[in-house]
């Protein structure tokens, strides 16, 4: 009986979430010809399309310069590529029944420990996107803020994995994407909150 958060920033997540991940899924989504939130035509067009999420005609401008952007870096394309997307889990974490839904696992094949140059062969690896409003350089002070460790370790101990990385885009000019990969101590931290 949960009902998504429907803030903009939410929903501007979603839309690129499912633009990188579901892009089969974008009809879900109506893009409004406005270019902000604040006009009588924005709130028409929410209620015409009570249906569908609503965002700005600007506001997919920018996911689409955000998604542009991570598909001009191979290494990134490729992971998210060879992905299994929207994995669902459940499993009881210190007796607590608990689930979640990864945005990708990576199993690192031997063809993709060669293309990317990580000697994980073998390993499961789980990829979280993000969308930043702050510098992709900033993203370490974000995952402390948000709890972040938190959340990979949950992840980390729902679906098996050997190692967690987080894929965080700017959603302002010039979109830079990054990979953070969850180190030894952040997860250590992240399973003291979980």
């Amino acid at each position: 009986n949960y009902d998504y958060p429907s803030k903009p920033h939410f929903t501007v997540g979603r839309y690129f979430h499912t633009y990188v991940l579901e892009p089969h899924k974008l009809d879900e989504f109506h893009i409004s010809k406005m270019k902000t939130r604040r006009s009588a035509q924005f709130n028409a067009d929410v209620q015409t399309f009570s249906d569908k999420e609503v965002i700005t005609e600007s506001e997919r401008a920018m996911v689409e310069n955000m998604v542009f952007k991570i598909k001009t870096i191979d290494r990134l394309t490729t992971m998210i590529e060879a992905s299994e997307k929207e994995v669902p889990f459940v499993k009881d974490i210190e007796r607590v029944p608990c689930k979640g839904k990864l945005d990708m696992v990576l199993t690192m094949t031997p063809e993709l420990v060669d293309e990317l140059g990580f000697g994980w062969e073998g390993m499961r690896v789980g990829l979280d996107l993000k969308s930043t409003s702050k510098p992709v350089s900033d993203f370490k002070k974000s995952a402390r803020a948000f709890n972040y460790a938190r959340q990979a370790a949950m992840y980390t101990e729902l679906a098996n994995l050997d190692a967690f990385v987080f894929i965080p885009s700017e959603k302002g000019f010039p979109y830079t994407p990054a990979m953070y990969w969850s180190g030894e101590d952040f997860l250590s931290a992240g399973y003291r909150q979980l």
